[in-house]
């Protein structure tokens, strides 16, 4: 069993230490970061598991098919129903690491995978399709920031109560600049809608694309009312369970 554990640690920190040795090497430029992604875990799990892997379905289209899809070269798809190249890095680990140990039905059991509620949960509202990523801390949240559908209807919910954390200076150093680009209105809401508003105008977005509605429930009434396609909904944890309680959010079965 030891053993089995420490060959487990190092499968998994030859896919992080791949991954991230990439990334830090790549541009901010989508196409060459995605191949050097694809290369660097080709690498660590063509170690482990002689299996060349590569990530596809990447991109600014992401929220479209809500979906990441890992293709190997005996021709396994493997479809992960989770958005944003962080829930890829998660999959390659747990691919790598179910092939060096002989786990069967892979593809299966990751084409079925249900989420926590809140972490890239689908729900819907009003007829329109809503994605709900928890946000709680800089790295997470920029990392969501780039699966964000730049025409999809965006809502900021940010709370500091205790489960938050009281401290909301971590706003300043997420990159919300990422969305300096969204082309629709921007509504913020929560405890703290006025701060993430400020920080907003800071990353450079148009005040007047900033709206501020304090009160979650009756931010999400009017970003259902006027929202033309897809929402995305990013909240603190205690906003997130506010949601959850909001009947007009139906999930999706």
């Amino acid at each position: 069993t030891l053993g089995l554990q420490d060959q487990s640690r190092d499968i998994l920190s030859a896919v992080t230490n791949g991954t991230a040795q990439t990334i830090a090497a790549s541009t901010q430029n989508a196409t060459n970061a995605i191949e050097a992604i694809k290369d660097g875990n080709a690498a660590a799990i063509r170690e482990f598991g002689n299996v060349e892997t590569a990530l596809t379905a990447l991109g600014g289209k992401q929220q479209d098919c809500c979906c990441n899809t890992l293709r190997a070269i005996d021709g396994v798809n493997y479809n992960v129903p989770l958005v944003g190249l962080f829930n890829a890095y998660n999959a390659l680990g747990a691919i790598a690491l179910c092939l060096e140990l002989g786990v069967k039905d892979i593809a299966a059991n990751l084409s079925s995978f249900n989420v926590a509620f809140g972490r890239s949960e689908i729900k819907q509202l009003n007829g329109k399709r809503v994605l709900i990523q928890l946000i709680k801390n800089p790295v997470g949240t920029n990392e969501v920031l780039k699966t964000i559908d730049r025409n999809s209807n965006l809502l900021i919910a940010i709370n500091d109560n205790y489960a938050d954390g009281r401290d909301v200076s971590w706003l300043w150093d997420t990159e919300f600049e990422q969305i300096c680009d969204c082309k629709k209105e921007i509504i913020v809401s929560g405890i703290r809608a006025k701060d993430m508003a400020l920080r907003l105008k800071y990353a450079g977005i148009n005040t007047d694309k900033i709206k501020v509605i304090e009160n979650i429930k009756q931010a999400v009434d009017y970003i259902g009312s006027k929202a033309d396609n897809n929402i995305t909904i990013l909240p603190t944890y205690t906003a997130l369970l506010k949601l959850n309680k909001i009947k007009e959010l139906k999930k999706c079965y």
